[in-house]
């Protein structure tokens, strides 16, 4: 899992999550005292990178998306209606195109499935502490006294920074990837410290998942989807939505 080549890591990490589906505890005591190891060190540096990348990457989209709608609301209507129906300035006509391949290309900076690299990472991580298997969740925290990883805040940045995007307050575009991540992120974030892992749940409790969280049940709202077909199912007749920045 800590090898150069991105491929091989893909295919060893969901060798273990196949390994390690049900809680296997035999593959999580071997990996444990595989860790445990200093030399094994380099494991968490590239799941840490790894982390750190994706956090970077959805910062610098929910940037471009919050440009990207100022701009779509402001530029585009000057251009099209001022510039170029303006003969002072038919001969600096304004390339929209240019701008749109920009726009739309911006949703290549991130690429979340749930067969990315984090999302497989993520799963990987929440069956290594599966079982509240304590000797794996403190390692999620600390490896050694020099040049830990700290995972588990990793993780609750993270969450910190997809949160914006999985509403349509930042942009229109389908938000249900984002909604996925951050499903996953908060399984390998409670796998982390269950038990309870004391030590674990305060690294929480002293990060903003509370108010990622609570950002996320305020968001959604209920609405009744066809008042003339009401059925038994109460589940049947309501919808989420998170709501509109005017709302």
């Amino acid at each position: 899992c800590s090898h150069e080549n991105v491929v091989v890591q893909m295919q060893a990490r969901l060798l273990l999550i196949a390994l390690m589906e049900g809680s296997n505890e035999a593959v999580q005591a071997r990996i444990a005292a595989f860790l445990k190891t200093h030399k094994r060190s380099h494991f968490f540096r590239v799941a840490h990178e790894a982390l750190v990348d994706t956090q970077n990457s959805l910062k610098d989209l929910k940037r471009c998306l919050k440009l990207s709608t100022r701009l779509d609301r402001r530029f585009h209507w000057r251009a099209r209606e001022s510039v170029q129906d303006d003969s002072k300035f038919a001969d600096k006509k304004v390339n929209l195109s240019v701008f749109d391949d920009s726009v739309a290309s911006q949703s290549e900076l991130v690429r979340i499935d749930r067969n990315s690299h984090v999302m497989v990472l993520l799963r990987q991580l929440q069956l290594m502490c599966s079982g509240q298997h304590i000797v794996l969740q403190d390692l999620m925290q600390k490896q050694s006294s020099t040049g830990s990883c700290n995972l588990l805040r990793a993780c609750t940045t993270l969450i910190g920074a997809v949160q914006p995007l999985t509403s349509n307050v930042v942009s229109d575009k389908d938000p249900t990837p984002f909604l996925v991540l951050q499903t996953q992120l908060l399984a390998t974030v409670c796998s982390m410290s269950q038990g309870p892992n004391i030590l674990n749940q305060r690294e929480i409790l002293q990060s903003s998942v509370l108010f990622d969280v609570n950002r996320i049940f305020s968001s959604v709202s209920y609405i009744v989807n066809d008042t003339s077909r009401r059925s038994s199912n109460p589940s049947d007749d309501v919808s989420t939505h998170a709501p509109s920045e005017s709302q």
